[in-house]
C-alpha cells in the first residue's frame, strides 16, 4: 500500500462510518450536548464561553439609507463593529428593516472568501431585510477591514497550528457565535428566532456555528458542505483553505460535527460544478446523516439538499429556495408548525419562493466600516492564532503523566496496544551476522518493514540499538551506517515515508493536509510506526533495552516514542528541532544533505508539552545524545 491509497481507504472508511452516535435507546439530545461540549474544549474555546454572559458592544461608525424600490420598502444600515473577544475586532453591516417591517426574526449572514466581503453580499442581506428579517452580515477574519491570518496550511506553512490544536474553524465559528449574541441582545429581536447563512467559506462556517450555538434556528449553507472522500479522491482538499477543517484528533468523520445541527432545518444548496464542493460527495454526506439520525431516534431531519446547474456560485433559483427556507422556518416558525405534517418537517403545499434580489447594490465606499479612519486600539486580528485557543500550562513533571495525558490526547484516532501482526519474512545469515527481516502493521492493511542484524554470539537480551530511516536514507536496508553502534544487535525500522513507501517531497504538502484532515499528522504517525515496530520487535524477540538513533525529521518523532515506550534506554538524536511551534520557513533546518522540514507536527500536543517539555521527561529515565 502507499500513502494515497492509505488516505483513501481512510476516508472511504471514515464517510461510510458517518458519525457515531449514542447507544441504542440512549437520548440524542443528551449524546449531542455532551458532544458540543467536547468539541468547545477540542476546538480551544471552552475558556471563553464566560465572554458570552453578555453580549457585545455595537460600536456604530455611520448610517446609511437602504434605497426603496417598487417592491420593498427602504431600510436602515448600519456600518459597525464587535469585539469577539478583547482585540477579536469584527467589521459588520446591521440592515434593520422599516418599523413596520420588522417580525422580530434576525439573519446572521457570513461572507465567503471574497475581498470585498459584506460589500460583494450586499444583495443577500439586503434582501433578507426586505424580508422583515434584522440582519447582520459580518466580516471573516480573513478579509475584514481589520484582517487575520487564516490559511495557515494552505498558504502560510503554518503546520505548527495542528499542534497548537487551532484551527480558523474555531476562529470564525466563534465570531459567528458571538455575532448570534449580538443580535439576541438587540431589543428588536426575537432571541428564538435567529437563522444563520453563507455562502463558500461563510456556508462552512454556517455549520460551525449552528454545532456551537444549538437556539440558531434554522440554517441555509451554500456550496459549504465537503466530504473526506473527494478531498482525497479527487484532491478537492487542494483549493480549500484551512477554514473547512476542525481540529481532528481522533481521526472523526466531519459528519460528526454536522450531526450535532439535527434536527434544526438544514438546507444545502450544491452545485452540480462545484470544483470546491463535490456534489456527488455532498449528496452522499447529507443522505448519511438523514438516514443515521432517522435511524438512532425514529425522527425525520428536515436536512435537504438543493442540486443546481452552476459552478461554485448562488444561482436565481438558489438565492430564492434559501430566502424560502428562512422565512418559512426563522420568521414564520409559528404558521409552518401549523401548516407542515404531524412531525413538523414536511413544507406547506403550493409554497411559493420568495422574490429573487433585486440588484439594487451600494458604492464599496458607503458600506465600509472604517474607511479612511484607523482601526481601533487595541485591535490584534493579525495574532489572533496566538492566543485564541488556551496558553499551554505547564507540562507534567511526572514522565508518566505526561505520557498518559499525551496517550489520551494526541492519539486517541488508534490504539497503541493492538496486535501489529508481526511476521518473520525471511532469516539468513550474513558474515558472522545472524539476519531477520519481518514485517509489521501499524494500523490494518499497511504492512512495514524491519531488519534485525544481530551478530554471532549475542546474547537474546542483549541492549538493542535502533535506526529509524529517513526519507534521505538510501543505504542498503540491510546494512544501514550507524555512528558508533558497536557489535550490538541494530533494528532497522521503515516508518511511512521512507524505505520502499517513501514519496516524492513535492507531495508533502497534498498529504499533509489530507493526513492531518484524517486525524493522522505526519508527527504523529511517524510516532506511531516507531512504536509498533518496537512492539513488533519485542513480540518476536523479547524485551530488551533498546537504544533509538535518529536524524532529521525522524529526530523528534524518536525523542517523544521514548517518552511513550519505557523499554528505550539511550537516545542518539541529530538534527532535534527546538520546538514544534514553527511554521515551514521558520523550522527549516541542514544537515549535509540539505535542506529539511521536522513535519514535526502531532494533533493538540502543544496544549500539553514541546520539545524542552519532552526531553526533560526523557532524560529522567535515558541517557540522550544531541548533536
Amino acid at each position: 500500500m502507499d500513502i494515497n491509497a492509505f488516505l483513501r481507504s481512510l476516508a472511504e472508511t471514515r464517510e461510510a462510518a458517518g458519525p457515531g452516535g449514542p447507544d441504542t435507546g440512549s437520548d440524542m439530545g443528551r449524546w449531542q450536548e455532551e458532544q458540543r461540549t467536547r468539541l468547545w474544549q477540542r476546538w480551544g474555546l471552552a475558556h471563553r464561553r464566560d465572554e458570552r454572559k453578555n453580549p457585545p458592544r455595537w460600536v456604530v461608525t455611520g448610517t446609511v439609507e437602504g434605497p426603496g424600490t417598487d417592491r420593498d420598502a427602504a431600510h436602515t444600515i448600519e456600518l459597525g463593529w464587535f469585539e469577539a473577544s478583547p482585540g477579536l475586532v469584527i467589521t459588520a453591516n446591521l440592515y434593520r428593516p422599516r418599523a413596520d417591517l420588522a417580525s422580530g426574526a434576525a439573519m446572521l449572514y457570513v461572507c465567503g472568501h471574497s475581498p470585498t466581503q459584506k460589500i460583494q453580499y450586499q444583495d443577500h442581506a439586503r434582501r433578507l431585510a426586505q424580508l422583515g428579517f434584522t440582519t447582520l452580515i459580518m466580516d471573516t477574519v480573513e478579509y475584514g477591514e481589520v484582517p487575520g491570518v487564516h490559511r495557515g496550511t494552505h498558504r502560510e506553512g503554518a503546520f505548527n497550528w495542528i499542534s497548537r490544536g487551532y484551527s480558523p474553524v474555531a476562529a470564525e465559528g466563534w465570531t459567528a457565535v458571538r455575532g448570534f449574541d449580538l443580535l439576541a441582545g438587540l431589543d428588536e429581536v426575537d432571541p428564538d428566532r435567529i437563522g444563520i447563512t453563507g455562502h463558500s467559506g461563510g456556508g462552512a462556517v454556517s455549520w460551525w456555528a449552528a454545532t456551537l450555538e444549538p437556539r440558531i434556528r434554522a440554517v441555509v449553507s451554500s456550496t459549504g458542505t465537503v466530504g473526506e472522500v473527494s478531498h482525497v479522491t479527487h484532491r478537492t482538499i487542494d483549493v480549500h483553505c484551512d477554514c473547512y477543517f476542525p481540529v481532528n484528533p481522533l481521526g472523526e468523520s466531519i459528519a460528526s460535527v454536522y450531526a450535532l445541527v439535527a434536527p434544526r432545518p438544514m438546507l444545502v444548496l450544491a452545485p452540480r460544478f462545484d470544483l470546491y464542493c463535490e456534489y456527488e460527495s455532498v449528496v452522499s454526506v447529507t443522505d448519511r446523516l438523514v438516514d443515521w439520525y432517522a435511524a438512532g431516534t425514529g425522527n425525520q431531519w428536515p436536512l435537504e439538499v438543493f442540486g443546481f446547474d452552476a459552478g461554485h456560485s448562488y444561482s436565481p433559483e438558489s438565492r430564492r429556495r434559501a430566502f424560502g427556507w428562512l422565512t418559512r422556518h426563522v420568521r414564520d416558525v409559528d404558521t409552518i408548525a401549523t401548516d407542515a405534517g404531524p412531525d413538523g418537517t414536511a413544507e406547506p403545499e403550493g409554497t411559493v419562493e420568495p422574490a429573487d434580489i433585486d440588484g439594487v447594490r451600494l458604492a464599496g465606499d458607503q458600506l465600509r466600516v472604517f474607511g479612511t479612519q484607523p482601526p481601533p486600539d487595541g485591535a490584534a486580528n493579525a495574532t489572533l492564532q496566538d492566543w485564541l485557543t488556551p496558553a499551554r500550562p505547564p507540562a507534567p513533571a511526572d514522565p508518566e503523566r505526561l505520557a498518559a495525558e499525551i496517550r489520551e490526547t494526541c492519539f486517541g484516532f488508534t490504539s497503541l496496544t493492538a496486535d501489529t501482526r508481526p511476521r518473520i519474512s525471511r532469516r539468513l545469515r550474513r558474515q558472522s551476522d545472524e539476519v531477520f527481516n519481518f514485517t509489521f502493521e501499524p494500523e490494518p492493511g499497511w504492512p512495514l518493514e524491519a531488519v534485525l542484524n544481530r551478530p554471532e554470539g549475542t546474547k537474546p537480551t542483549a541492549d538493542t540499538t535502533v535506526f529509524l530511516l529517513d526519507r534521505a536514507s538510501h543505504r542498503p536496508f540491510l546494512n544501514p551506517s550507524v555512528p558508533d553502534a558497536g557489535a550490538v544487535p541494530l533494528l532497522t525500522l521503515a516508518v511511512r515515508g521512507t524505505g520502499r513507501t517513501t514519496w516524492h517531497p513535492q507531495a508533502d504538502w497534498h498529504l499533509r493536509r489530507a493526513a492531518a484532515m484524517l486525524g493522522r499528522p505526519f508527527g504523529a504517525m511517524r510516532v506511531l510506526d516507531v512504536l509498533r515496530g518496537l512492539q513488533a520487535h519485542r513480540a518476536l524477540f523479547g524485551t530488551v533495552p533498546l537504544t533509538l538513533v535518529a536524524r532529521r525529521e525522524m529526530a523528534f518523532p524518536a525523542l517523544l516514542a521514548a517518552l511513550l515506550d519505557p523499554a528505550v534506554t539511550a537516545l542518539r538524536l541529530a538534527g532535534l528541532p527546538r520546538s514544534i511551534d514553527l511554521r515551514d520557513d521558520d523550522a527549516e533546518q541542514s544537515d549535509e544533505d540539505g535542506t529539511y522540514l521536522p513535519q514535526a507536527e502531532v494533533s493538540m500536543l502543544l496544549r500539553i508539552a514541546d520539545v524542552d517539555d519532552i526531553l526533560r521527561a526523557v532524560r529522567t529515565r535515558a541517557t540522550v545524545e544531541l548533536s
